[in-house]
């Protein structure tokens, strides 16, 4: 995606199919560092950490939620920020 203030693909996010409960999206620089955490379903990342754009490059992500019949469901790949 592509953070750039244009208006067009600035926020990341993923959907899931169905109930979500407990949802949790986790974004990871290369050395496992937290850039961004939420528990709200409806938000996303913008490409910063603190208020401050990260390098253009690959960042990983791990998306955790509890399905409609409360099973743990989890999901794990990457996200390419470019600007």
């Amino acid at each position: 995606f592509s953070p750039n203030g244009d208006g067009i693909n600035d926020i990341w996010r993923l959907k899931v199919q169905g109930l979500a409960n407990d949802y949790t999206l986790t974004i990871f620089n290369r050395y496992g560092q937290v850039l961004y955490t939420t528990t709200d379903i409806n938000k996303g990342w913008d490409g910063t950490m603190n208020g401050k754009p990260v390098p253009v490059g690959t960042y990983y992500y791990s998306m955790q939620w509890n399905d409609n019949t409360n099973r743990a469901a989890m999901q794990t790949g990457y996200v390419v920020v470019l600007r």
